[in-house]
């Protein structure tokens, strides 16, 4: 999991709709925009491939259950925050 934070300084700024990820469909195309790794400016594209997608981790804590989750062959670094669909 990933989070962007994105602080602009200025006024008067245009602004966009956001996206509703439960619209989302199989097949429609998916965007990640970050840095991952430290390189500046990347984007990857993809497919959405499944959304409501569920996933079990077993670490040293026990298994961690996530669930809602898309999925995407759009690669997903850390620091790919804020992939948009």
């Amino acid at each position: 999991m990933d989070l962007a934070v994105l602080k602009i300084e200025g006024a008067t700024f245009p602004t966009l709709k956001l996206g509703d990820s439960g619209s989302a469909n199989m097949g429609d195309w998916v965007v990640a925009i970050g840095n991952p790794y430290g390189f500046d400016h990347t984007v990857t594209v993809g497919v959405l491939s499944a959304n409501e997608r569920q996933i079990s981790i077993q670490d040293t804590e026990g298994q961690r259950n996530y669930e809602h989750l898309l999925q995407t062959d759009a690669s997903i670094n850390p620091g790919n925050s804020g992939g948009l669909c």
